[in-house]
């Protein structure tokens, strides 16, 4: 099972919008560079980030993917 453990940020430039942090596999070792949108954030950027390196990570980072959106996923729970 994948497990997330926090990272310190990368840069004050990512800083505003991500929140980084490493991802480790089933035996505790790190595995991918993981970032997550905070509030505030444009709404068409992916909410999530992943890559197998830091600088990876960062290009992302620089320029986002853009959230790709389904049915489902604009689905509210109940209130």
């Amino acid at each position: 099972m994948d497990t997330a453990t926090p990272h310190p940020q990368v840069g004050e430039d990512h800083d505003r919008y991500w929140r980084v942090w490493r991802s480790v596999d089933d035996h505790g070792r790190p595995a991918a560079w993981c970032a997550s949108k905070k509030a505030g954030a444009p709404e068409e950027w992916a909410p999530t980030l992943h890559a197998p390196t830091l600088a990876a990570l960062e290009a992302q980072m620089a320029s986002p993917p853009r959230r790709v959106r389904t049915a489902l996923s604009d689905l509210q729970a109940p209130q």
